[in-house]
């Protein structure tokens, strides 16, 4: 015979230990089961990060930072999707669940162990609706924008949404263009504070002095005029029309004090040539016979062999390094400047 586990009646301290064993998805479903449960689990101060995302349909999702090895992404147990798929595609038939946030009673299918499907007659209704009760539970922002929808206006719509709820956004994901007007609405709307990538072509007439943690830009409509006007930590451009001389112009910049938050900046070039990078410039080539670490940031480490390297007028050192890629003749030109994100200062 199953009995009950009172777990409502547990001291707070034994209530934490059992919320810190569930998973995300366990995590909400005790606290749909009751307005104290609710008020229990707001109590653990959770604050998982939240993502709103679009590509074929509205996802929200969720994930907690915990030091675990790495697991296959759909088994992530500190990760929870959400997707909204339309009430009229739903089956009665299958068995599903029904789950009530602040008053909407919606059928809710796993798709996998840390996934749901959630049937909603208006997706942008039911995506504000679970969007406010995850934000309310643990206490969060959303800190993520990803646009993949090669629906017309749904991009607009997601950015109302957003910034309808808060003055800013972390990070913003653009990757489908449908129309300048689009693109512009976006940019304006949403008031990106640390990454942004885009995948989307900017209007040449558009101000884009970006003050950014990380920027990607995976589309080759970036001038030297436009890189000048950055002012961002980490630069990683994937598609470009750059040259070399575009690039020599780039290091003057930075030698005579441009980009003083600078930390790294990558990008392709059709062919790296060295005469015309350093043309004008006083710089040591130096050979290193073990790789040095350079921590760009909490995630990521990079590693630097041989380098060329400069000395600005603040007296900061910069090495650049560049690398055949695997697949092409292209060429990867990078440029990091110390110290590095751990204050680790330059050493020959």
């Amino acid at each position: 015979m199953c009995v009950a586990f009172p777990i409502l009646l547990l001291p707070i301290v034994a209530f934490r230990e059992i919320v810190r064993l569930l998973d995300l998805g366990e995590i909400i479903k005790l606290s749909l089961c009751s307005r104290k449960c609710k008020t229990l689990v707001k109590t653990q101060h959770l604050r998982p990060m939240l993502t709103i995302g679009v590509s074929h349909l509205i996802s929200i999702t969720i994930k907690r930072c915990a030091k675990q090895p790495k697991v296959d992404d759909t088994e992530d147990p500190n990760k929870l999707k959400f997707c909204f798929v339309d009430f009229s595609s739903f089956d009665g038939h299958v068995e599903t669940m029904y789950w009530n946030f602040d008053g909407h009673r919606v059928p809710v299918l796993q798709n996998t162990s840390n996934s749901y499907l959630i049937y909603w007659e208006n997706s942008l209704m039911g995506t504000q609706t679970v969007t406010s009760f995850l934000t309310d539970l643990f206490n969060i922002r959303i800190d993520r924008l990803s646009l993949f929808t090669r629906e017309p206006r749904v991009s607009k719509k997601l950015a109302d949404l957003v910034m309808s709820r808060q003055d800013s956004i972390q990070s913003l994901v653009y990757k489908v263009y449908h129309n300048a007007e689009e693109v512009d609405y976006v940019l304006d709307k949403c008031k990106v504070t640390d990454t942004l990538i885009l995948g989307v072509p900017i209007s040449p007439n558009r101000d884009i002095r970006f003050r950014l943690n990380k920027i990607q830009l995976d589309v080759p409509w970036l001038t030297i005029d436009n890189l000048i006007e950055f002012d961002c930590c980490d630069i990683l451009i994937v598609v470009t029309k750059l040259s070399n001389q575009d690039m020599n112009r780039f290091l003057k910049s930075w030698v005579n004090g441009g980009f003083p938050r600078l930390r790294s900046l990558s990008l392709q070039l059709k062919q790296v040539e060295f005469e015309v990078l350093t043309e004008g410039l006083d710089g040591t080539v130096v050979r290193r016979d073990q790789r040095r670490p350079y921590v760009l940031n909490e995630k990521e480490t990079r590693w630097i062999s041989n380098s060329w390297d400069i000395r600005n007028n603040e007296n900061c050192v910069a090495s650049v390094h560049w690398y055949d890629t695997m697949y092409n003749p292209n060429k990867w030109f990078n440029i990091v400047a110390w110290p590095d994100f751990n204050g680790n200062p330059y050493e020959l």
